[in-house]
Parts: C-alpha cells; structure tokens; sequence
C-alpha cells in the first residue's frame, strides 16, 4: 500500500484477508456470526439453502427454529404416509408374494410358474385366469416416533 496526498491506494489483485474473529451477517438469513469459519459452516446447511430459495422467491427468510418445525412435520408426514399401508401382489398358484407389479410380471414368465399355473387350471377349471393374482393391501407396523404422535 502507497499513501500518496492523503490517499490510500490497495493492491486490487488479491482479495485482503478478513480477521477469523471480525462478526459477520448472512444477508440472506439476517443472522450475525462471531467469526467467518462458523459463518462459513451456515452457508452449507439445509437452512441456510432453503432460505436462499425463498430469497430467489421474493420470499423473507424463516427463523431456524421455524425451519426445523416445518422439516420435523414433512419427514413426520412422509413417515407416516408411507407407513400406514403396502400393496402387495399375490400369485395364488404358486403361493408367492411380491412387492411390486414388476416383478409379479417376471415371475409370470419363470418355468416353476407356468408348471404351477396349469396345475391351479386343473385344480380350478371354472376360475378365471385373472383370480390366479391378487392385490393384497397391509397395515404396515407404524414407528414407535410416528405411533407416540398419532395418539
């Protein structure tokens, strides 16, 4: 740095060196840090993110206690959704079940269900090809978290 007639001149081409224990705001979640390393750490959490996109929004940002509300009542909703019942398929002739219609698909093309198929045929010639595979919907057990909430 020169001083030339009261003046100050810096060195542009690199950028000056911010102490670690100057306070520092997020701008885009208006919260102010003691140093620049946790200030550093924010920027990669989920809610320094998600306020970042309501920024992007024209949105103000949340607090992060609004934040983990929001985040606890999502995984809560999911949780339960996807814990409250299962569709399962059902080959009646070769009393299998399986998860998804695909593989239902795949086991109807195998060797041991074709045998199985003509001899549940034999066994019931007046049923339809189409009571051979059943849809059949359960009550999945639901988490100890998920079950203390719901009562």
């Amino acid at each position: 740095m020169n001083s030339q007639e009261g003046f100050t001149l810096i060195n542009t081409t690199r950028p000056l060196p911010i102490p670690d224990d100057k306070k520092v705001i997020c701008s885009t979640c208006r919260i102010q840090f003691d140093n620049v390393i946790t200030y550093k750490m924010h920027l990669s959490t989920e809610y320094h993110v998600y306020n970042t996109k309501r920024r992007v929004a024209n949105l103000e940002p949340i607090s992060e206690e609004v934040f983990e509300d929001k985040k606890a009542t999502l995984a809560q909703q999911s949780q339960v959704h996807s814990q409250l019942s299962e569709v399962l398929y059902k080959c009646q002739a070769c009393r299998k079940t399986f998860k998804t219609p695909e593989q239902l698909e795949q086991h109807k093309k195998s060797k041991n269900h074709k045998k199985a198929e003509k001899a549940f045929i034999a066994a019931n010639p007046e049923a339809p090809l189409s009571s051979m595979f059943d849809n059949i919907t359960t009550d999945k057990p639901l988490a100890g978290s998920v079950l203390s909430i719901l009562s």
